[in-house]
């Protein structure tokens, strides 16, 4: 049994765009259409993986196949949206405690839309094609980004950070592994895991003064032009181009690796994961 909402609203070119959610996954796409799609499903989830599994067995077993329960979980549920047209405010309302119920989040947004703040306790969140400079916070899911136009700041306490996206700030996670896309720097990075491998994938047009230290395991450095002020098997400091804006990276357990590529590739590899 699941429970479906569906709204469109209209709001000013600008206007910004904050989600707050739970339980459960938060996806927001770019498209073509000039308003803000908001699709929330709300289902009792089996949870058979991850670390609301022995939290939610008992409730699952008393709702399930009972209409009435299930009907009585949903209404506590409620989706709230604000919108004065400059900012639209989404979020999940648990009107009761213990809840075991999970929103997913399929939101569609015009490119004149500032998506700022996604904050969510138990689920992945997911960005593709959207602009503005993006907040991004989960306690217990992966963060998937692609072609934002804007600067991303990543946070999950467990899971996986992935970013394709032309501006960093910072990207961090205490249990998984991180991906990052640089094809363009504008600020400092610092990019950090404290147990999992760390992938840059840089692009040799760009001019940064890099910092790369794991406590255990290796640092590699693909073959370029790169002025090395220290170099050794946990620990690198160089220099891209003529420097500048620093790019750190830090794990405790497991490899970095920096690999560059030209800009061409890297723009020709965001259109291929779009």
């Amino acid at each position: 049994m699941e429970e479906k909402f569906l709204q469109s609203y209209s709001v000013n070119s600008g206007a910004k765009l904050e989600v707050q959610n739970l339980n459960g996954n938060i996806n927001i796409t770019g498209w073509a259409n000039d308003v803000i799609e908001i699709e929330a499903i709300k289902k009792i989830s089996d949870f058979s993986e991850g670390i609301l599994a022995g939290m939610i067995k008992k409730v699952i077993e008393v709702t399930s196949g009972n209409p009435e329960n299930e009907k009585y979980e949903f209404e506590n549920v409620v989706i709230e949206v604000k919108n004065d047209q400059d900012a639209i405010f989404v979020e999940t309302k648990y009107l009761k405690k213990n809840s075991k119920i999970a929103v997913n989040y399929e939101i569609k947004v015009p490119s004149n839309i500032m998506v700022c703040i996604v904050d969510n306790s138990n689920g992945k969140i997911s960005l593709e094609n959207t602009f503005g400079d993006s907040n991004i916070k989960t306690s217990n899911g992966s963060i998937y980004v692609k072609n934002v136009k804007g600067i991303i700041k990543a946070y999950s306490s467990n899971g996986n950070i992935f970013v394709n996206a032309p501006g960093i700030s910072s990207l961090e996670t205490s249990n998984g592994h991180i991906e990052a896309e640089i094809s363009e720097i504008k600020n400092d990075i610092d990019i950090k895991t404290s147990n999992g491998k760390i992938t840059l994938n840089i692009s040799s047009d760009i001019n940064a003064d890099v910092q790369l230290k794991t406590s255990n395991g290796k640092v590699s450095v693909s073959e370029s032009e790169i002025t090395k002020s220290h170099s050794s098997s946990n620990n690198f400091e160089g220099r891209i181009g003529t420097g500048g804006c620093h790019i750190r990276a830090v794990t405790n357990n497991g490899k970095i690796e920096l690999v560059y590529k030209k800009k061409a590739l890297l723009e020709a590899n965001k259109k291929l994961i779009s």
